[in-house]
């Protein structure tokens, strides 16, 4: 075992500690792993936050790989319901898991009305991990909603508090706390993370710094990214200047607020006109009274059956359809490609040969889709404004709002993203920051982290 970074008082006990290992090198599949140790001996509960599915072609052949016994989990706890971060559930159940399942009470929702559909998905298309229908019927029975801000007693010696997380609807983070006498080692897993709503409203950490000793665990998607220059409006307003008809592709429920809302903004500034119909289509099980009315623009319309999305389509008069789910695009899609009175906006990260970055052509440029090939004419827009996940200043934000930092770890990011955050991260002094990586671990002491093969 090599000590990495000693800081601080030295009345720390030596056999005090919390082992933390990831399931995950990449952006997907997270899993974060949590063992105490005490010095009485007493056996604790192993803790499990987010179950996610590795989703890229390198990783998939973890998906049964846990770095833990699930028979040996006490509970497991979500951060949102993205499937790369609770994916997997139903495999840990069919891998012994006996517990419950922790989240947000929408991520609850999602978890449940996504667990039969996923059983059928897996074993109609041979994906991993593999799992039976009482594994799903499990997970549906295990889930339990929790209290933004309530304190979760685990035990004597474990407590949990979940706070709001901006990075999604539903999505939270923890703050858990491991006692033993006056002693405590406190450790934040902030899952994918964004301070502010789309509201502008600020969660954990206040404006008053955190004063307790903590650990951090959180991302490294943008890496040191700087936010980038917003010219959604722009675009958009210059779009329907020029007579077009607008598709966005807005996948995850986050993001179609987002574009809701400055729809909403350019209306009320006069920007866009209010005539113009605005169309929302979300996923069929979407429950319609979670719909934030504090976004929604004038001239508002839900798709939530075959006939409004054929008006949405074929109403000659002009118009916005946002769509929130990969199926739905995909009916729209192959419809307006070959018109040159449309713009497609993407507002998703562009990774390289995704469908948006093959779009960024000249017109007259053959796009395959789907098996299909389409000669393009639409215009088509990209920006990356409404990520999800903190940039470089979000992150010095985070960061700062703690006064005593005990270490931080960066997952869930690409390796150069983790490494060029770490360098920029430990320019704070005496910031310890460290690389999760897949089947390496730390054991986390009150003042201090060592790192242990």
């Amino acid at each position: 075992i090599m000590e990495v970074k000693n800081m601080g008082k030295k009345n720390t006990l030596k056999n005090f500690w919390v082992r933390l290992e990831s399931a995950s090198s990449t952006v997907t599949g997270s899993l974060i792993y949590l063992k105490p140790n005490f010095p009485n001996g007493k056996k604790e509960p192993e803790l499990v936050f987010d179950c996610g599915t590795f989703l890229d072609s390198e990783n998939k052949k973890y998906n049964e790989d846990f770095p833990c016994k699930p028979a040996n989990i006490y509970a497991v706890f979500i951060t949102h319901e993205h499937v790369d971060h609770m994916g997997r559930l139903a495999g840990f159940y069919n891998q012994g898991y006996k517990g419950k399942v922790f989240a947000s009470e929408y991520a609850v929702q999602v978890i449940k009305s996504e667990a039969i559909k996923n059983y059928f998905f897996t074993m109609k298309n041979n994906e991993e991990p593999k799992h039976e229908e009482k594994d799903a019927i499990s997970l549906i029975n295990g889930c339990v909603p929790i209290k933004i801000g309530e304190i979760i007693n685990i035990d004597d010696n474990v407590e949990m508090v979940a706070y709001n997380n901006a990075h999604t609807k539903g999505a939270v983070m923890y703050l858990i706390t491991f006692k033993y006498e006056e002693h405590k080692i406190r450790i934040l897993i902030t899952g994918d993370y964004k301070k502010r709503s789309i509201l502008g409203k600020s969660y954990f950490p206040s404006s008053k710094k955190y004063k307790g000793k903590i650990t951090i665990v959180t991302e490294a998607t943008n890496g040191t990214k700087k936010k980038p220059v917003a010219h959604f409006k722009k675009d958009l307003e210059k779009s329907l200047y020029e007579g077009k008809s607008i598709l966005c592709s807005s996948a995850g429920s986050e993001r179609y607020e987002d574009i809701l809302y400055a729809i909403k903004t350019m209306q009320e500034a006069g920007k866009i006109s209010s005539d113009i119909p605005i169309y929302l289509e979300v996923k069929n099980a979407f429950d319609l009274s979670k719909l934030n009315l504090n976004v929604l623009p004038f001239n508002f319309n839900l798709v939530n059956n075959s006939n409004v999305r054929k008006i949405a389509l074929y109403d000659k008069r002009q118009k916005i359809i946002v769509v929130a789910n990969y199926g739905a695009f995909t009916y729209y899609f192959p419809n307006v490609i070959s018109k040159s009175n449309w713009g497609i906006f993407f507002v998703n990260h562009m990774y390289k040969g995704s469908l948006a970055e093959r779009l960024m052509t000249p017109r007259g440029t053959i796009i395959k889709y789907c098996g299909k090939e389409y000669k393009k004419e639409a215009t088509a827009y990209h920006t990356e404004e409404f990520s999800a996940h903190y940039y470089i200043d979000e992150f010095k934000e985070l960061i700062e709002g703690f006064l005593d930092i005990n270490a931080v770890f960066l997952g869930h990011g690409e390796s150069e993203s983790k490494k060029e955050l770490q360098e920029e991260a430990q320019k704070r002094n005496g910031l310890n920051v460290q690389i999760l990586k897949r089947g390496e671990a730390f054991k986390i002491f009150e003042d201090k982290i060592r790192h242990s093969s």
